[in-house]
C-alpha cells in the first residue's frame, strides 16, 4: 500500500524531522536520505523500518536543524600557516616587495591552513534520538495505511453490493430470458 508519516521531535538541542513515504512494490526497497555527518545511523533507520513495513518503495527522510553545527571545531594548523607566511616573504623579497604583510584573510585560504574537525560526539545517543523520532514517523504513517485499508475495504463491499444486486435481477429475469429466446428460436 501507499502511505505517508511524518515525525518531527527536539531531542537534545536537536530539531529533528523524519518523514516516511512508501507507494507499492513488490518487496522491500528502503532508501535513506540523511545527512552525511549522521550515516551512522542508517542502519538503525533501515532495521525500524523493515520491522514496520514488509514491502514497498519506501523512503525514509532525515532532516535536523543545526546538523553538525556544534559538533565541529576549527583550529588553525600552526606549522603550515608559518610555512606559507615564510613561503610568501620569500616571494616578496623575490618580487622587490619591501613592505609586504601577510594578512590573516589571506592565509586562511590556502588549503589545510584552518582544520575543521569535528568534536567527540555520543552516535549511540544520536542514534537512538532519530529513531525515536523515526518510530512517530512510522506510526502514523501505519495511521495512514489503516484508512487507506478501511476506504478500500468500503469500496470493495460496496462494489459486491452492487454485483449482487446485479445478479438478483439477472436471476429474476432469467426464468423469462429463457422463454424469450425459445420463442425467438422458434420464429
Amino acid at each position: 500500500m501507499t502511505g505517508y508519516g511524518r515525525g518531527e521531535g527536539v531531542l537534545h538541542d536537536r530539531a529533528i524531522t523524519v518523514e516516511v513515504r512508501a507507494v507499492n512494490n513488490r518487496y522491500l526497497d528502503c532508501n535513506i536520505r540523511i545527512p552525511r555527518l549522521y550515516l551512522f545511523a542508517e542502519d538503525s533507520i533501515k532495521s525500524r523500518v523493515q520491522n514496520t513495513i514488509s514491502r514497498g518503495k519506501v523512503d525514509v527522510f532525515v532532516t535536523l536543524d543545526g546538523a553538525g553545527a556544534e559538533e565541529v571545531r576549527v583550529s588553525v594548523n600552526r606549522p603550515l600557516a608559518q610555512q606559507y607566511v615564510n613561503a610568501l616573504g620569500e616571494l616578496a623579497q623575490l618580487c622587490g616587495a619591501e613592505s609586504y604583510r601577510v594578512t590573516p584573510e589571506s592565509l586562511a585560504r590556502f588549503p589545510e591552513v584552518l582544520m575543521a574537525e569535528k568534536a567527540e560526539a555520543d552516535v549511540e545517543e544520536k542514534a537512538r534520538d532519530i529513531c525515536r523520532v523515526l518510530d512517530l514517523a512510522l506510526a502514523d504513517f501505519d495511521q495512514m495505511r489503516s484508512r487507506e485499508g478501511q476506504r478500500l475495504e468500503e469500496d470493495v463491499l460496496a462494489r459486491a453490493r452492487t454485483i449482487e444486486e446485479l445478479v438478483g435481477r439477472v436471476e429474476e429475469r432469467s426464468p423469462q430470458t429463457v422463454s424469450e429466446y425459445r420463442a425467438k428460436l422458434e420464429a
